[in-house]
C-alpha cells in the first residue's frame, strides 16, 4: 500500500482511496457482523494520518509495520491478515461505488458517437474505451476472453436455476474480482456486446490488473536505470510514460539519446528545435546544459532533468495567458476554478481536443483530482495544464511517428525529414506546397529537382501538384524517392555487427535457448548465432537482405520474433503432419506388396528396426 504525502494530487493509490472514504460516504461502515470492516478502515485511515504528519511521502504497510520515509519503524495497530480480509475488500466496495458513475457516462458518450440507437458496446469500441483510459490492453484482452467464455459456459448449461447454481459451484474460486458473475453479455449482429453493467464490472477488473502491471513496471525501471529512492518517488507518477518516451528515441537502446534523438523527441513535445529563431538556440542551450559529462549523449537520469527544464521553459511562456483565464473562471475570488472547467482553458490555449482526445482530456483530469475536491488552485491548472498539452502533443504526432516506424526508417533519417520539413512550412499546421515541397527535394538530392522528378513523386503519393503536403505524405514521399527511384540515401547499411549486444541477446531470448548460455557467450558468438537463426550473413545489409526492412535495433527484434513464431508454426504443423503422412505412405505401399513385390519376413526386418532405432 503505498500512500502518497501532502501536494502530490498525480496519482490515486490505495492509501488515497482510503481517505476517499471519508470524503465520499456512498459506502458506509456496517457494525453488524457480517460487514465489520469499519473499525479496521478507521484504524488505517489514522495510520495514514498519522505517517502524513510526521513528513512521510510514502507508507508500506506488511506484517503489522510501517516504514515511512524520515520516521522510524513503529507498530500498526491493525495487521496484515486484517487488512487483506478487511481494508481490501471494503476498498473494493467503495471504489465499485465511486467508479460506476464514471463509467456509466463513459459507456453513454461512446454510444452517443457510434450509434445513439445502441444499448451495448462491441468489444471493440470497449477495447478502444480500455485505450483512451491507459489502461494496459493485455488485461483488457484477457477480461473479454474470460467473460466470453463464461457467457458461453451459462449458454451452455441447463436453465434451471438449481443446476446453475451447481455449475457455478463448481468453477475455481478465483476471487470476485476475476469471477465476473453479473457480467451479462448481450448477442447483437453475431458479436459479443456489452451492457451498462458488464462495462462498468470489466473495467473495475482491468483497472485493478492495470494498477498492479504498473506498480511492477515502475520497480522494473528503478533497477534497470539505477534510479536512487528520491527520484523514484519523485517522479513515479509518470515514470513509466517517461521512460517509454526515451526508449521510443532511443534506436540502438543503449540507453542513451543522441542530441539528434533528443530534438527529435522536443519537436514532437511542441518545440520548435529545427526553425531558425530564438526557440531553436533555447532548445541547443537546454541540450548543453542537460549533457552534465559534456559525452554528447543524454542518459535517462539526464532526460529526466531535460524534461524538467523543457517544462518549466514551457509554463514560463503560457503563465500570463493562462493567468488570465483562471481568473476569468475565479467566479468566488477565493483564487480557485473548477476542475470541470479545464478543457474550455486548454481550447483557450489554442488546443482542440475532439473525440478521442476529449476522452484523453477527461481521464487526465479525473486522474489528477485524485481526492474529488473539484477545484484547483493556479498552481494546480499550470501543472495539470502541462500534462495534457504533453499528452495531446504525443498524440498529435504519433501517427506519423507509427508510420515512420512501419516504413522503417530510423529516428536519423525521420529527424532530418522532420528538420527539412520546418524550415520551410511557413506556419505551423500549414504543409507544404508545391515550391516548397521542390526546394525540400533539391536540399535532400543537393542539386536542383526537375519538374517531372516532383510531379513522379507526387503521383506515388496520389495526390495533385496542387495539394499541400503535410508531414505524413512528406515522409511517404522522401522515403519513395531514397528507397525506390534512388534519388539520395541517408543511410549507411546496417549489419548485425552494429547492433548492441543486450539487442542481439533479446534476438536469442525469441528462439528460447537456455538463458544462462544466452549471458554466457561473446559478442562475436551472439552475432554469428543471431546471423544463423535469421539466415542472413553476419555482414548483409539488413536493409535490403531481409523480406522486410529493418534499419534498426527494435526492427530486428520484432523480426527475430516473427522469424522465431513462424519456426514454431512450421514445427507444430509437421509434428500434426506426421502420422497421417506415415499412414498415407503405409497405405499407399500395402498395394505394391500385394502386386509382388516380395515382402519382408520378421527376420529380415527385426535388425532394421534395431539400426533406426540407433
Amino acid at each position: 500500500l503505498v500512500v502518497v504525502g501532502p501536494g502530490r494530487r498525480s496519482c490515486c493509490p490505495a492509501g488515497v482511496r482510503l481517505k476517499r472514504l471519508q470524503k465520499k460516504m456512498t459506502f458506509r461502515p456496517s457494525r453488524s457482523a457480517e460487514d465489520d470492516s469499519g473499525p479496521a478502515i478507521e484504524r488505517a485511515l489514522q495510520s495514514v494520518a498519522a505517517a502524513q504528519e510526521a513528513g512521510a511521502s510514502h507508507v508500506s504497510i506488511f506484517n503489522g509495520t510501517r516504514a515511512a520515509e524520515g520516521t522510524n519503524k513503529a507498530n500498526l495497530p491493525i495487521s496484515f491478515e486484517d487488512f487483506m480480509v478487511e481494508i481490501v475488500p471494503a476498498v473494493r466496495k467503495q471504489l465499485c461505488a465511486i467508479r460506476q458513475e464514471v463509467h456509466f457516462y463513459d459507456f453513454i458518450r461512446v454510444l452517443s458517437r457510434s450509434d445513439p440507437t445502441a444499448v451495448h458496446l462491441t468489444t471493440q469500441q470497449f477495447m478502444d474505451l480500455a485505450e483512451v483510459h491507459g489502461l494496459d490492453m493485455t488485461s483488457a484482452q484477457d477480461a473479454l476472453d474470460q467473460a466470453r467464455r463464461e457467457n458461453l459456459g451459462k449458454n451452455d448449461r441447463s436453465g434451471s436455476a438449481g443446476a446453475e447454481r451447481a455449475a457455478e459451484a463448481r468453477l475455481p474460486d478465483a476471487g470476485p474480482w476475476d469471477r465476473l458473475r453479473h457480467v451479462r453479455i448481450a448477442s447483437r449482429d453475431e458479436q459479443f456486446c456489452l451492457d451498462a453493467e458488464a462495462v462498468h464490472e470489466l473495467m473495475l477488473q482491468v483497472e485493478e490488473r492495470t494498477e498492479q502491471t504498473r506498480h511492477r513496471l515502475e520497480h522494473d525501471i528503478k533497477r534497470k536505470m539505477d534510479l536512487e529512492d528520491e527520484v523514484f518517488f519523485q517522479y513515479r507518477h509518470e515514470l513509466i510514460v517517461l521512460y517509454d518516451n526515451f526508449r521510443q528515441y532511443d534506436d540502438d537502446e543503449d540507453q542513451n539519446l543522441t542530441h539528434t534523438e533528443a530534438k527529435l523527441m522536443l519537436r514532437h513535445l511542441g518545440f520548435q528545435p529545427y526553425r531558425q529563431g530564438p526557440e531553436s538556440q533555447h532548445v541547443k542551450r537546454i541540450l548543453e546544459d542537460t549533457d552534465e559529462d559534456g559525452n554528447g549523449l543524454v542518459d535517462f537520469l539526464e532526460f529526466i532533468g531535460l524534461m524538467d527544464r523543457i517544462r518549466e521553459s514551457q509554463r514560463v511562456g503560457r503563465k500570463a495567458k493562462l493567468l488570465n483565464e483562471f481568473r476569468k473562471r475565479d467566479y468566488m475570488d477565493n483564487d480557485r476554478m473548477k476542475v470541470s472547467e479545464t478543457k474550455s482553458v486548454i481550447r483557450a490555449l489554442g488546443y482542440d481536443p475532439r473525440h478521442e482526445k476529449e476522452d484523453l482530456v477527461d481521464w487526465i483530469v479525473e486522474q489528477f483530482d485524485a481526492d474529488a475536491a473539484g477545484d484547483i488552485t493556479f498552481p494546480e491548472l499550470e501543472e495539470l495544464t502541462q500534462r495534457i498539452v504533453e499528452r495531446l502533443q504525443i498524440a498529435s504526432t504519433e501517427g506519423v511517428r507509427k508510420f515512420a516506424d512501419k516504413l522503417g526508417l530510423s529516428t536519423l533519417v525521420f529527424a532530418e525529414y522532420q528538420s527539412v520539413f520546418d524550415q520551410l512550412e511557413e506556419q505551423v499546421g500549414q504543409g507544404l506546397n508545391r515550391d516548397a515541397f521542390s526546394r525540400a527535394l533539391s536540399m535532400m538530392m543537393d542539386r536542383e529537382a526537375m519538374p517531372e522528378e516532383v510531379e513522379e513523386l507526387y503521383a506515388a503519393a496520389a495526390k495533385s501538384v496542387t495539394e499541400t503536403v503535410d508531414i505524413t505524405a512528406f515522409v511517404r514521399m522522401m522515403n519513395h524517392a531514397s528507397t525506390v527511384k534512388r534519388k539520395f540515401s541517408l543511410e549507411g547499411p546496417f549489419t548485425l555487427n552494429l547492433a548492441s549486444t543486450d539487442s542481439l541477446r533479446d534476438c536469442l531470448r525469441c528462439f528460447h535457448l537456455a538463458e544462462i548460455y544466452i549471458l554466457k557467450i561473446s559478442h562475436e558468438e551472439l552475432v554469428e548465432h543471431v546471423a544463423n537463426y535469421l539466415e542472413v550473413s553476419p555482414s548483409a545489409d539488413l536493409r535490403e537482405e531481409l523480406p522486410s526492412r529493418v534499419a534498426n535495433v527494435r526492427q530486428l527484434v520484432a523480426y527475430a520474433s516473427q522469424k522465431a513464431s513462424e519456426g514454431e508454426k512450421g514445427r507444430t504443423k509437421e509434428r500434426t503432419r506426421g502420422p497421417a503422412a506415415a499412414a498415407s505412405a503405409a497405405r499407399a505401399g500395402s498395394p505394391a506388396t500385394t502386386a509382388g513385390a516380395a515382402p519382408v519376413s520378421s527376420r529380415s526386418a527385426g535388425p532394421s528396426r534395431a539400426a533406426g532405432r540407433s
